[in-house]
Parts: C-alpha cells; structure tokens; sequence
C-alpha cells in the first residue's frame, strides 16, 4: 500500500496506525507533498492500493505497476474538476472514495472492501502467521456460566498481549454488553457471502469484524436476526472458522456457542482444536452431560466426527477451592478445573461490562489458559 497526502503530520499517523495493527497484510510507504519522496520510491515493485488524496497527481515512476485508486476526501464526494482529472489520469484503474478523517478501523474496513470489490480473485492472507488455535466454548445446559467463562478467557489472553478473535455463534448473542467497537456489517453479511460462495470472503471477513478499543480483541457485531443463526449453516459456519483461523493474524479463536446439538454446533466441535464443556454440581448438568457425551461417541463410531477426545471438563460455580485433583472425574472425562462461585462477578468497564478477573475467578482463568496453551502437561497430568 502506498499513501500519497499532503499532510506529513497526517501521513505519519496513518502510516503507524496501519503498521501497528495491520503489518501482516499491509506492506505500508507513505508520501507526503512536504516531503521529497524520491528517496522512499519503492523500486521495480508492484503497489496494490495507492490512497491519493483528493487533487494530487498520480506519482508517474516506470518502476511501478499500480493496482487500484483510492481517494482520500475530506467528507465530501470528488468535485467535478477533480474527478474529470482522475478519469483522465487513470482510465484504467478501478477507483473508490473514502473519507479521510475517520476512525481508523472503519478507514481500514472501506479500504478492505473496495480492494474486495475489485480483484475477487485475491485474499489478504499473511505469509506467516500465528499457530492459531480455536477453542469452542460449549454447555449442555443454559445459565452455567459459559459466556463469562468465553469471554473471560478472551480478555485473560488479549491482557496477556495474545491477538484474540472472540466469535459468539449463540442464537441470541450478548456481544455487545462486553466489546465495542464500530462497524456497519455484521455476522449476518459474513454469513450471506459464504452462503453465496460469492466475491473475496477472507477480505469480506475482515472488513466486517470490529476490534475493541480497551483489548483489542476481534469479533463480529451480532446478527441483525437471531434467525441469520438458527438456519442450517454447517458448511459455512466451518468454512467461517477455517477461514478465520488461516488468517494466521490469531492466537486464539474463542468460539462462543449455544447450548442445543444441531449441525451448526456439531461443526463448530468438529473444527475446533480444544472444547471446554462447562458444567455445574446440579443433576440436570450431570444428566446432560451424561447424554452429549454418549452422543458424540455415537457420532464418532458413525459419521466420522472427531470430539470426544477434545473435550475438556469446566466444572463451574463451585464451593471451595478451584483445584482438581488428579483422577477428578466428571462423567467419564477428566476434570480440568473447578472454578469457584464468585458474588459480584461482572464490574463495569466504561458502558460495558467485563469479568472481575482480579478474584478466584482471574485465577481459574489464568489456569485454563495455561492447560490450554501447553496442553501436553495437561494431557500427561491426566495420563497418570
């Protein structure tokens, strides 16, 4: 990408903005009028997207192959002198206009969506990536807490400076109480474009996930109706994870599910590394348990599903200590952690809401998150 403006002060901005949060798929140099730019000319190279701000020439260098043009307006459409000027210039080129005073992810998401727009064929996928893995979040039962534990997780690991996407796939999503973040689309578009198997979906995903300011964690505004959800999506809803985590730009994918068996759950199980299945001491949670998990060894005898093995108990809102102690069982499957009861467990965080994780809890969390990413200890530790 090469930025041509005539600010520097503005150029400088953009530039460390870009870099700083999109250095895996942007390759950023910047221009600026005030500045000679002879000694910053990129050489024998291709730019993919110039952003030219509003009535400044198109930088005429034989070493450079342009891709497409994207204005740069101060809030207002090209007037009719400029935009003759862009014609003659560059009748070839496939051209959009965005504003360019605007909050930098959504500058980003307009320059996303246009670059899509125009060359369907290519993603935006890094070189080398992150070992990305996707942790599905899964009760048997409603109220056991799996939303808090997903989202607790998610913030746990951004604190621990991890690049996180937390994906809440609940028929009736409560996204918003804990992320913020600004952006026009929403799962629901995702969703309509892997149905239609139609344009750049990897570049169409990022376009739409907002990022929270305070963590920086990625995720999708809910679906602008809970039913986008509930219609049978197995392949896409699979598609979607893969796609995500073949990014490479994550450490962790929290997926946040709903509590029902279906297709759509059953592909999220089947694509996730690791499942947490979260629990509770009462006998309708152990009843459950009980018949998911005769389920899923079932599903794996018959349609070659691949589940059980990744399946974590998360035995939540207990008395006492979180410690489990080696042979802790719980249907069958080994306890990988009790978490205690804690009152008072949501704390407001400006108009949001977020887990008190300086308590018992923070300390349950941080344990999963350990077991998670050094998993082998883990699994040797249950061996015995």
């Amino acid at each position: 990408m090469l930025i041509f403006v005539r600010d520097e002060e503005y150029s400088k901005c953009l530039t460390d903005y870009l870099i700083h949060n999109c250095s895996q798929r942007f390759e950023v140099v910047a221009w600026s009028e005030e500045l000679s730019y002879g000694e910053n000319e990129p050489m024998n190279t291709r730019v993919d997207i110039l952003l030219l701000e509003e009535g400044l020439a198109i930088p005429a260098r034989k070493s450079m192959e342009i891709g497409i043009v994207i204005t740069l307006t101060e809030g207002k459409e090209l007037n009719q002198e400029n935009q003759l000027n862009q014609k003659n210039q560059e009748k070839q080129k496939n051209q959009g206009v965005i504003n360019k005073y605007q909050c930098g992810t959504v500058l980003l998401n307009q320059v996303i969506r246009i670059y899509a727009e125009n060359n369907p064929q290519h993603c935006i996928i890094p070189t080398e990536g992150k070992r990305t893995k996707a942790i599905a979040i899964y009760s048997p039962l409603g109220g056991a807490g799996k939303t808090t534990i997903a989202v607790a997780l998610s913030i746990q690991a951004a604190w621990e400076g991890k690049s996180v996407f937390y994906l809440n796939l609940e028929n009736t999503a409560s996204t918003y109480l804990y992320f913020d973040g600004v952006q026009e689309n929403s799962l629901s578009n995702v969703l309509y474009y892997l149905k239609q198997t139609r344009g750049n979906i990897t570049t169409i995903i990022e376009a739409a996930k907002c990022i929270d300011p305070h963590y920086g964690i990625s995720f999708f505004k809910q679906p602008t109706s809970v039913l986008d959800i509930k219609e049978s999506l197995s392949k896409e809803i699979g598609l979607l994870i893969q796609l995500i985590v073949g990014t490479g730009q994550y450490d962790n994918v929290f997926i946040d599910m709903s509590s029902c068996i279906e297709q759509n759950n059953l592909a999220v199980l089947d694509a996730a590394d690791e499942i947490l299945m979260v629990c509770t001491h009462e006998e309708i949670s152990e009843l459950k348990t009980s018949i998911i998990l005769n389920e899923f060894e079932m599903l794996e005898k018959s349609k070659h599903y691949h589940i059980l093995d990744k399946v974590h108990i998360v035995m939540n809102k207990c008395e006492g200590s979180p410690n489990s102690e080696e042979g802790d069982k719980y249907c069958g499957k080994n306890i990988m952690i009790r978490v205690p009861k804690v009152t008072g467990l949501m704390i407001s965080h400006g108009s949001k809401l977020r887990p008190d994780l300086n308590c018992a809890l923070g300390t349950a969390i941080h344990s999963i998150e350990f077991q998670l990413n050094n998993k082998y200890l883990y699994t040797e530790r249950a061996k015995n």
